[in-house]
């Protein structure tokens, strides 16, 4: 101002214009601070937003440690159950294969036990007959006295044939037992 008024004379100032200029320089600083106003009142809105937001998020983000914890708990659950029934599986399949072999054993010697039933059945039978022929040639010694020579030899050879034939019993049925009380005494492992 001071070149101004240096260089050129009197100042002169235009307060008609000057009134009109202040006049829009407060009609525009109460727009600016209408604006102003308007900014605040949105930044407010806008941190309360942020506020809430960051809430949220802090929220969301505890919940979703939680659940990660819940869904690593259920993991290691799941793996170990897995686990389990994978023991559980092979444990099946071995249980499957001993019972496989004991009844294939059991199998075994019951067709041996049925075997020397019948033996033994067939043995009784035998001695049956030879006790008949025994007593019907009893029966005949008196008649046959002639050939009491022969009948002698006939029956000290049915007697040797009774005598082993019981042997052989005694021995099938010694047999039998045995086999009989170690399949009983039998337990499996």
């Amino acid at each position: 101002m001071e070149r101004l008024s240096k260089n050129s004379g009197p100042l002169k100032i235009d307060t008609a214009n000057l009134s009109t200029q202040g006049t829009k320089l407060m009609a525009e600083v109460k727009k600016l601070e209408e604006e102003n106003h308007s900014l605040a009142r949105r930044l407010k809105d806008l941190q309360q937003k942020v506020y809430e937001k960051r809430r949220i998020a802090k929220t969301t983000s505890k919940t979703s440690d939680e659940l990660k914890e819940t869904l690593v708990r259920l993991i290691s659950e799941e793996k170990t159950l897995q686990n389990e029934n994978r023991f559980l599986s092979s444990e099946k399949a071995k249980l499957a294969h001993i019972h496989n072999d004991v009844s294939k054993r059991l199998g075994a010697d019951m067709s041996a036990l049925e075997g020397t039933i019948k033996d033994i059945a067939f043995m009784k039978g035998e001695i049956g007959t030879l006790i008949e022929k025994k007593g019907m040639l009893e029966a005949e010694i008196p008649l046959k006295f002639r050939d009491a020579d022969n009948l002698g030899e006939k029956i000290t050879g049915t007697l040797k044939a009774l005598n082993d034939l019981h042997d052989r019993m005694k021995a099938v049925e010694r047999n039998v037992k045995l086999i009989y009380y170690k399949k009983g005494n039998f337990s499996i492992t």
